[in-house]
C-alpha cells in the first residue's frame, strides 16, 4: 500500500538543488585582528555570499558583510576585527539572479586576545587600606592586580580581593600582611 508521505525531490528534482550550499570549514590563520573563513564547493552554483555576524542569530552584521559576493572563491580573509571577539559565519549559493540556497551551518571564531601588558601603578596607604592608582592603558578593559610577599617572591592574583573606583583606583583592606609588592597588569 502507498505511504502518501513522498519525497518531494523525487516529485521535483529541480528543488533539490536548494539545499546545496557551502559548508563552513575551520578558520586559518586566526590572529587578534583577523582570520581566514574557509568553506567547502558545493554541486553547483554561481556565486557564493558570506555573512559574518559577532551575534549567532545574525541579527546584525559586520560592516561590508551582510551578504558579501565571494564569486567562486573557498575562502575570504577578514580583516580590521576585535581582539578577543568570537565571530560566526555562514553561506548560501546563488544558482541564478533570484535563485539561493539555504543558509549553510554556522561557521565559528574566537580571535586572540592581547597578552596582559604589566603598567606602572603608585601605592598609597589610607587607614586600613591599600590604594593602587593604575597608570592607565589605552584599549584596556580591565586591569589584574597581582601581590607578593617579597619582590622576587611569587605573585598571586589578588585582583577580587579589592574594588575598582574609578576603573584605574584599585581599594583592599591591608590584612595580616600590610607590606606588599603589587603588580597591574592592563587586560583587553
Amino acid at each position: 500500500e502507498r505511504q502518501g508521505n513522498r519525497n518531494p525531490f523525487i516529485d521535483h528534482p529541480q528543488f533539490a538543488q536548494y539545499l546545496w550550499t557551502p559548508v563552513p570549514q575551520s578558520a586559518t590563520n586566526v590572529s587578534q585582528s583577523s582570520f581566514t573563513a574557509n568553506w567547502s564547493v558545493p554541486i553547483t552554483g554561481s556565486a557564493y555570499f558570506l555573512q559574518v555576524s559577532t551575534d549567532s542569530l545574525f541579527a546584525s552584521y559586520i560592516s561590508g558583510y551582510s551578504n558579501y559576493n565571494a564569486g567562486t572563491f573557498t575562502n575570504k580573509t577578514l580583516t580590521g576585527l576585535d581582539a578577543g571577539t568570537t565571530y560566526y559565519y555562514r553561506l548560501r549559493t546563488r544558482f541564478s539572479t533570484d535563485s539561493y540556497s539555504i543558509y549553510s551551518p554556522l561557521g565559528r571564531v574566537t580571535l586572540a586576545s592581547p597578552d596582559p601588558v604589566q603598567t606602572t601603578l603608585s601605592i598609597a596607604i589610607n587607614g586600613s587600606n591599600v590604594q593602587l592608582t593604575i597608570t592607565p592603558v589605552l584599549g584596556a578593559a580591565s586591569y589584574t592586580i597581582l601581590a607578593s610577599d617579597s619582590p622576587d617572591g611569587v605573585y598571586s592574583d589578588v585582583t577580587g580581593s579589592g574594588t575598582f573606583s574609578p576603573a584605574n583606583v584599585w581599594t583592599a583592606p591591608l590584612g595580616d600582611i600590610p607590606r606588599r609588592f603589587y603588580k597591574a597588569y592592563a587586560i583587553w
